[in-house]
């Protein structure tokens, strides 16, 4: 099994959380390949994309949203002509509490929807609560790199349930 973790990161927090994402399906089995794509150093593998049963998303928030560069990756088409039926699941990072987190994976999830994905972030089932996805603010790095192991372990869990 293999799922993609797909994000921006300029400032390092971003690709800090995902690789903290990453550790969390890891340690669920050693039969799940991860793949990290910072799109702004790596093109994503569209084979890989189309391989994986899961595929996370990631952004920093800018302007209490979405940053551009994820938006322009969501709104290429052949980017995503190959998620449907995937399960899908989304992250944020943020300077601050009210810095648009959850403006920019409810933005994510609305796309996921759209691409026919099967949106699941383990909601307020399991603690730490991610309602609608995981949230990393910049200066927590104690709280981030739990709540992301978390959402990653559960993440993989609903995927190993679902297509395993």
């Amino acid at each position: 099994m293999q799922i993609s973790i797909v994000y921006f990161s300029v400032s390092g927090y971003t690709d800090t959380t995902a690789k903290q994402i990453a550790k969390g399906i890891e340690a669920v089995s050693s039969s799940i390949k991860v793949n990290l794509y910072n799109i702004k150093d790596t093109a994503v593998d569209l084979d890989a994309l189309k391989a994986s049963s899961a595929v996370i998303f990631g952004s920093p928030t800018y302007m209490g949203n979405v940053c551009s560069d994820i938006m322009k990756w969501i709104e290429t088409k052949d980017n995503c002509a190959c998620l449907n039926g995937k399960l899908g699941a989304s992250f944020a990072t943020a300077k601050f509490q009210q810095g648009g987190a959850d403006v920019a994976i409810g933005v994510i999830n609305n796309f996921m929807l759209v691409a026919g994905m099967l949106v699941y972030s383990g909601g307020t089932t399991q603690k730490p609560f991610t309602h609608f996805g995981a949230v990393a603010l910049n200066d927590c790095p104690d709280v981030n790199a739990p709540q992301a192991k978390g959402f990653g372990e559960r993440i993989a869990k609903k995927a190993m349930e679902l297509f395993d």
